[in-house]
């Protein structure tokens, strides 16, 4: 399921009420981690309002909007309060800027893995695309171009 989200436009707010907008990049079950790309802040848009204090006592404070856009941004998922699935939303690209102080973003770069099995996984359907059109042609075998020949 969350593979067929991949690509789409995703809004999630953190534990501290801060709302964030990207296109879903990865969903780690493992880890327990959303990854977005071109993502936007727009702040606690008030929800601090009638938040609790900090176990420290710190009241909740207003974090305001920003207009930097972040090219990759990971979250762990035991500090996401709220997550919805948008339809398909215009994007401006901007200029990468930190993003906002938040406990709940673990990284602002794409790892080198994510980014490896997100270049395997393009290949595999890369390859299965091929593969549905090889039936098509006389002479094959099963489609396979790895042998075995499809021994029956």
């Amino acid at each position: 399921m969350s593979n067929a989200l991949i690509g789409s436009r995703i809004s999630l707010v953190s534990k501290k009420n801060i709302r964030y907008e990207g296109v879903l990049y990865s969903i780690n079950e493992t880890d327990a981690t959303v990854a977005l790309q071109n993502v936007r802040s727009f702040g606690t848009e008030g929800r601090e309002k009638g938040e609790p204090a900090a176990a420290d006592g710190t009241p909740a404070a207003f974090v305001p909007p920003s207009d930097a856009q972040h090219p990759y941004l990971l979250f762990r998922g035991c500090d996401i309060k709220d997550l919805h699935v948008h339809e398909e939303a215009k994007e401006a690209p901007k200029k990468p800027q930190k993003p906002p102080e938040d406990p709940a973003i673990l990284s602002a770069e794409v790892p080198e893995e994510v980014k490896r099995q997100q270049a395997a996984a393009k290949e595999a359907a890369k390859k299965k695309t091929e593969e549905k059109k090889e039936p098509n042609k006389r002479g094959t075998r099963g489609g396979s171009r790895r042998g075995g020949g499809g021994g029956g």
